[in-house]
């Protein structure tokens, strides 16, 4: 019998399923907006269009500030219950900053056609306004989404970066952390990637961690089991072989620094969104850029749509029997519809780029990302702490042996200035949100 699956659930107003983690959407019409205060940061830019300035008509041109800012941060009151479309409108009138929309019923949401005399379709046939919260475009209107007190949803100030730089501090993170086994190093990588973990995935990382903690065990037994290298003997097995203290350890290190290597891609996956990935790669590599954001999709993907198929299956009572040959069953018919729906996905997505001229010579792109002064700034200084931390292993400053016995530098000052610039680059992220964080405190303050 052929399998059925269940349809993209969409609400009432065509909206899709919301991503976990983010807020549903609060309807206009049961809006209830109360005195109490609280306070945010706003802003209005088109420093996107920049890029492709020169293609703009000269009346577009007049209207396109030379920085793209419209209005620079600003930090604002607002009433708890007020949408995004609430505070802009405000924000637009006491600012005087011209504002065109119209209401659209049919996604009960009011839709920006212009902001300070800049329209939809003025840039390019794709053009037109985009709001985001907390580095999150919300896939319903800007009157649906009931704006949150500052202090609850920290902004992430490092994925607001240039794809770039997200892209230099996983690729350093995640080099160093496959080939630094120094038990120090090992510790100050795990130890950050677990904080990084958490502040990106928050209670998702124990998920991960279910599936780490017992791979890790398995290897730190497994290791002794074949590996009999080194000088001091602890005991013999039963056939023979001994059992070292080396192989012990070097099990115990393989482990950190698989874990270790698995919150970094938690992280990245996080991080590096598909638009990112095909920002990077659509143009000097297409292909690699299109089988790079389509792999790092895949999982999540995989998982909702399964979650779908298994209920669809249910629903028409072709789920999971009660006999346990039953639930075998039910289990591959599922599994063969998740590879199919994954293959078709795949010719999808190949097909759709490849009618949109994706990779093809002198295709123009519109894009949300641009290099600013400060993404120089702090790309510069990762790749110069990644310089110095190559010059120093290199130089022989950190090494360190496990076989035939345990060998190496672990104090001195060049290990300890080693394991600074190594924790520094490695808290990149939670050192910018924590700057920005006391930033915004300051400002708070003011108001």
């Amino acid at each position: 019998q052929a399998a059925m699956t269940a349809p993209k659930p969409t609400d009432a107003y065509r909206t899709e399923s919301v991503p976990e983690g983010k807020p549903q959407p609060q309807e206009p019409q049961e809006q209830t907006i109360t005195p109490e205060k609280h306070t945010c940061t706003f802003s209005v830019s088109c420093a996107s269009v920049l890029a492709q300035k020169d293609t703009l008509s000269a009346s577009v041109k007049e209207v396109v500030p030379d920085d793209g800012v419209i209005l620079p941060p600003l930090s604002l009151s607002f009433n708890e219950g007020e949408s995004v479309f609430d505070v802009l409108a405000r924000v637009c009138r006491e600012q005087h900053i011209h504002m065109e929309y119209t209401n659209t019923p049919i996604y009960n949401s009011a839709y920006i056609e212009g902001i300070g005399n800049l329209y939809e379709f003025d840039c390019g046939a794709g053009s037109g306004w985009m709001y985001r919260v907390n580095g999150w475009f919300p896939n319903y209107g800007s009157s649906r989404y009931a704006v949150k007190d500052r202090v609850n949803k920290m902004r992430d100030a490092f994925s607001d970066r240039h794809p770039l730089v997200n892209l230099a501090f996983f690729a350093a993170a995640i080099g160093f952390a496959m080939f630094l086994m120094q038990p120090v190093c090992l510790t100050v990588a795990a130890v950050c990637a677990l904080l990084t973990a958490l502040f990106y995935n928050g209670r998702r990382t124990a998920a991960l961690l279910k599936f780490i903690l017992p791979t890790a065990a398995v290897i730190i037994l497994v290791n002794p089991l074949f590996n009999h290298r080194g000088a001091t003997v602890l005991t013999y097995f039963p056939w023979g072989n001994p059992l070292t203290l080396e192989s012990v350890l070097y099990g115990i290190a393989s482990a950190v620094l698989i874990a270790t290597v698995a919150l970094w891609c938690m992280s990245l996956n996080r991080v590096m969104t598909t638009d990112k990935i095909v920002f990077l790669f659509g143009k000097i590599a297409p292909s690699l850029g299109l089988l790079l954001s389509m792999a790092l999709r895949f999982i999540p993907r995989f998982a909702a749509q399964f979650k779908e198929t298994m209920a669809a299956q249910q629903q028409v009572s072709q789920g999971a029997g009660k006999s346990f040959v039953g639930r075998i069953k039910a289990g591959v018919r599922v599994f063969s519809v998740m590879v199919s729906r994954s293959m078709e996905n795949a010719v999808d997505t190949s097909d759709s780029m490849k009618s949109r001229g994706y990779g093809l010579k002198g295709r123009t792109a519109f894009s949300l990302f641009r290099f600013y002064a400060k993404d120089a700034v702090l790309l510069a200084v990762m790749l110069t702490e990644a310089a110095v931390l190559s010059a120093l292993l290199l130089g022989g400053k950190l090494s360190f042996r496990y076989y035939p016995s345990v060998k190496g530098a672990i104090g001195g000052v060049w290990a300890f200035i080693f394991y600074g610039i190594y924790a520094a680059l490695l808290l990149t992220p939670l050192l910018l949100n924590i700057g920005e964080d006391v930033k915004w405190k300051r400002l708070r303050s003011k108001i």
